[in-house]
């Protein structure tokens, strides 16, 4: 059996504007990544947290930018 780790949150609001925010986040993360040469969660996290936190998508819950990064990372890892 695999345990998951999952916040529960209410979300009111377009779900076509969330995706294509979403989408705009993994292509973000991807950006940097390829800029900065990172391929580490961890790296990445360092490298666009603030940034994101207060610039870039302050409307939504920081768990996204946690979610994008796991998606980026192995997007990025797969593409390498």
């Amino acid at each position: 059996m695999e345990v998951i780790k999952a916040v529960k949150f209410k979300y009111h609001g377009d779900y076509d504007e969330l995706f294509r925010d979403f989408r705009e986040m993994v292509v973000f993360c991807i950006d940097k990544a390829l800029e900065l040469s990172i391929t580490s969660y961890a790296k990445l996290r360092k490298a666009v947290y603030e940034e994101w936190k207060q610039k870039l998508y302050p409307r939504y819950h920081i768990h996204y930018c946690h979610s994008v990064r796991k998606i980026a990372t192995a997007i990025l890892r797969n593409f390498i």
